[in-house]
């Protein structure tokens, strides 16, 4: 169901100080958090930062989980309530990491959650702080979201409310590779080929997969260690306790319980 007129029209309050200067979401579905939706994102913003001249102690990365991603056949498999004690557990020590729950909020009277909307209502909050427009925002995305961009409601409008922020993932990721996908879509002007160029951080290697980590946690005997690193401890403590995932109270290899 697209999000139309019945949209919720009080807009969850966004979490981030009086004078922040900028504004990076970070989306996800987050089923479950791992430690790569952290070390990335923090990464990426000192890195943004530097490049922009934006104040990187002013700048606050705010984490949206999505009530049912539109490009995603089938919802979370965690509810709504662990996923958001499950993030609020991985960002613990981050500074000036935060969780906004509008688009969950929202769901009972949209469904779907889309990015423009989620972008709008980010940037009328700001526009209504003593601040206003001189917060800006920006939406975090990897490389293979910008090459399906296209594909997104609304892109264009979406650039204009939140520009992208791309992360550039790893020794094998290529900007050159990037550019030629975004050209052959055929959408993009030469112009807009350029600006989606200027918006590329690199980005450290991390190759936590959610799906793959699912599979970890739902394995006879789970490699506790592993996933430790893999969620950090906290996470993996709180799935351990729910349940979830096929992952409950058993013997783990090393001969280590759950905590």
């Amino acid at each position: 169901m697209a999000e139309s007129s019945s949209i919720q029209a009080t807009i969850t309050p966004l979490p981030v100080g009086a004078d922040a200067a900028a504004v990076i979401i970070v989306g996800g579905t987050f089923d479950p958090p791992h430690r790569a939706h952290l070390d990335l994102p923090l990464a990426v913003r000192s890195g943004w930062c530097r490049g922009a001249g934006v104040d990187e102690s002013r700048t606050w990365l705010v984490y949206v989980p999505a009530a049912r991603s539109p490009h995603k056949p089938a919802g979370p498999i965690a509810s709504d309530a662990q996923r958001v004690a499950m993030l609020t557990a991985a960002l613990v020590g981050g500074a000036r990491t935060v969780i906004w729950t509008d688009e969950i909020d929202r769901a009972p009277n949209t469904g779907e959650s889309f990015s423009v909307v989620t972008a709008q209502r980010a940037r009328t909050t700001l526009d209504a702080r003593p601040s206003g427009s001189a917060t800006v925002l920006r939406w975090l995305i990897g490389a293979d979201q910008a090459a399906a961009f296209h594909r997104w409601r609304e892109p264009r409008r979406l650039i204009s409310l939140a520009e992208p922020i791309v992360m550039l993932r790893g020794v094998k990721a290529s900007a050159a590779d990037l550019d030629a996908q975004l050209a052959a879509t055929g959408v993009w002007s030469s112009d807009e080929l350029a600006a989606w160029s200027a918006r590329v951080v690199p980005a450290p290697r991390l190759d936590h997969s959610a799906t793959v980590i699912r599979a970890a946690l739902a394995a006879p005997t789970p490699d506790r260690a592993a996933l430790a690193r893999a969620l950090g401890h906290q996470v993996l403590a709180y799935i351990t306790r729910e349940g979830l995932y096929g992952c409950g109270p058993r013997t783990y290899s090393g001969n280590m319980t759950p905590t």
